[in-house]
């Protein structure tokens, strides 16, 4: 009788009950990692430059600055993209120009605010000079002399110049 309490005492308490919740725990584990959700992998963020490359979008893109005026614009010309940058100075005054062709520009502003010199990397340079009864001569590395008469409120802008007749 000896044996066989020891058996039932042993299988009562801690023989195949143990074995059978330790499936039942194991089986449990299980169930609770399927019920998880399954980590998403979320995209790294892609610049809008590599994502224009990579999706072969050709939109134009232009990018202004506060006063409205563009410091940046890209277009496609075929598959060759054309990209230039302008700078101002704080009277929305075009300062200077640059673009992926390797061509560019620079202006100077006189005390009140009128164009005075231009020049560009190709060596070409133009200088105005102001005269009374709103006399603008302009001379360029040409030597050629363009007098105009122009009367206007706000500054000279060699675009303003090239515009009046």
């Amino acid at each position: 009788m000896g044996k066989t309490r020891n058996r039932k005492d042993h299988t009562r308490y801690g023989g195949n009950n143990n074995k059978k919740s330790n499936y039942n725990n194991h089986q449990y584990a299980r169930v609770k990692q399927q019920r998880q959700p399954a980590v998403e992998l979320k995209q790294a963020p892609v610049s809008d430059s590599v994502m224009q490359d990579i999706t072969k979008n050709r939109d134009p893109e232009i990018r202004r600055n506060r006063r409205g005026d563009i410091i940046y614009a890209c277009t496609y010309i075929g598959d060759d993209k054309y990209e230039y940058w302008v700078e101002y100075d704080n009277s929305s005054r075009p300062l200077s120009f640059c673009d992926n062709r390797g061509y560019e520009w620079k202006c100077k502003y006189n005390s009140k605010g009128n164009i005075s010199d231009y020049w560009d990397n190709t060596g070409y340079q133009e200088k105005y000079f102001y005269f009374a009864n709103n006399l603008v001569i302009r001379k360029n590395s040409f030597g050629e002399e363009i007098k105009k008469h122009i009367s206007r409120d706000k500054f000279i802008t060699r675009e303003t110049f090239i515009k009046t007749e």
